[in-house]
């Protein structure tokens, strides 16, 4: 007869399982293209009830539900200006899954771009700001500070003309 388990070796025993389902997810390609839940290992944040409904209402054309009730926030704290700034710096960091589960419920999110030196976030407006420094991805830029290219001049046309 096999020995009785603790609660806490039950509870170890299923976190292990849980990481190697999640890994093989990952590998086995359960997580297609056109999958846009969130994966287990990064359940969704969110800074105001607004974006966690809008994101809730989402749903992914597979699975249905992105990403478990329990795993909603039930509280928000206040955030300030600059942590506000600095999530989409979080962002950039998080796996493709998670990115492309984000941007279905908020296309307006930058995107990111990168080239030899730096990691930019691009915004729909064609602006672009150096997010990260490759050199030393450990320090903290101050993206708004740090604009390498303007929106896009909207085309204007001329009102006098007839």
């Amino acid at each position: 007869m096999p020995p009785r388990l603790t609660r806490e070796e039950v509870i170890a025993l299923f976190d292990k399982l849980n990481n190697q389902v999640d890994q093989l997810i990952s590998t086995r390609g359960r997580m297609s293209s056109t999958c846009i839940c969130f994966p287990l290992s990064e359940p969704p944040r969110f800074f105001y009830p607004e974006e966690q409904e809008i994101a809730s209402r989402v749903k992914c054309p597979i699975h249905g539900e992105r990403f478990q009730r329990s795993e909603m926030q039930s509280y928000f704290l206040y955030a300030s200006l600059w942590l506000l700034e600095r999530r989409y710096q979080g962002y950039l960091v998080r796996s493709e899954q998670y990115r492309r589960a984000w941007e279905a419920g908020f296309p307006d999110w930058p995107t990111r771009e990168e080239d030899d030196n730096n990691v930019y976030l691009v915004f729909k407006d064609g602006s672009q700001y150096i997010a990260l420094r490759k050199a030393d991805p450990h320090t903290l830029i101050h993206w708004p500070s740090h604009q390498v290219k303007g929106p896009d001049e909207p085309t204007r046309t001329d009102a006098n003309k007839k």
